[in-house]
C-alpha cells in the first residue's frame, strides 16, 4: 500500500477472514461441556442401572449442534456486516476512523495529542498476517486502553502506516510520538511508564487550572 493510499483506506479483507474463524470460538466454548455432560450422563446411567448400553440421546444431540450452528451463523454475519462498515481517513491534522452496525461511529483523533502508538498482533492476527495499530493520547481516560485503533493492517502495510502517521505527529508537535510493539505491552514497565505519563499529565494539567484561578 503507498502512501497516497493511507489517505482513505479499508482493513484487510484477512481481517474478514479473521472474523469468521472468530465467530466459531462460541461453538467450542459450548460444544466442549455440551460432550462432556453427554458422557457423564452416560456413565452415571451405566452404573445406575448396570447396562452396558449407552442412552439414545440422538435427538437432543443434534438440537443443540443446531443452536450451536445457529450461534456461529448469527456471529459470523454480524461480524461480517461489521467488516464492512470499518473504513480509516489519514487527514493532514488528524485520523478519521468510521466504524459500527447498529450504533455507526466517527471517531477523530488529532495528531496533536497522540502520545504513543501500540503494534498489536494476536495468534489469529499471526494466522492471517495482519495487525493493529493502538493510538493512545494525551487525553485517554486510560492508560491500558487505546483511545483508538486500526485493525486489520496487512503485516507489510502497518510499518509505512505508522510511519506515515509519526511524520504527520513529528510535523505538527515538532517531536514524536512513542511506539511499542505487543511483545512489550503488557510487560510492568511499560505499564508503570504509562501510569507515570499520566501522572505528569495530570499534574500539568493542575498547575495550569491553579495559575488560571490565581
Amino acid at each position: 500500500m503507498s502512501v497516497e493510499r493511507f489517505t482513505s483506506f479499508y482493513p484487510s479483507t484477512q481481517l474478514r477472514k479473521k472474523f469468521l474463524i472468530g465467530s466459531s470460538i462460541p461453538i467450542f466454548v459450548f460444544a466442549i461441556p455440551l460432550l462432556f455432560t453427554i458422557i457423564i450422563i452416560n456413565i452415571e446411567y451405566m452404573i445406575n442401572n448396570q447396562d452396558s448400553k449407552f442412552i439414545d440421546i440422538s435427538g437432543g444431540i443434534l438440537f443443540a449442534l443446531g443452536f450451536l450452528i445457529l450461534i456461529y451463523l448469527i456471529f459470523a454475519m454480524f461480524y461480517l456486516l461489521y467488516y464492512k462498515t470499518i473504513r480509516y481517513e489519514i487527514k493532514e491534522n488528524e485520523i478519521h476512523v468510521f466504524r459500527g452496525l447498529i450504533t455507526k461511529s466517527h471517531k477523530i483523533v488529532p495528531f496533536r495529542t497522540i502520545t504513543n502508538m501500540d503494534l498489536k498482533r494476536g495468534i489469529l492476527d499471526r494466522l492471517f498476517s495482519i495487525g493493529s495499530i493502538e493510538i493512545q493520547t494525551a487525553g485517554s481516560g486510560s492508560a491500558f486502553l487505546p483511545e483508538e485503533r486500526l485493525d486489520g493492517i496487512l503485516l507489510a502495510d502497518i510499518e509505512p502506516l505508522r510511519e506515515h502517521i509519526l511524520n504527520k505527529v513529528r510535523l505538527i508537535t515538532g517531536g514524536s510520538a512513542g511506539v511499542t510493539h505487543d511483545n512489550d505491552q503488557y510487560s510492568d514497565v511499560y505499564v508503570l511508564q504509562q501510569i507515570l505519563d499520566e501522572l505528569r499529565l495530570l499534574r500539568v494539567d493542575l498547575t495550569q487550572k491553579r495559575k488560571n484561578n490565581d
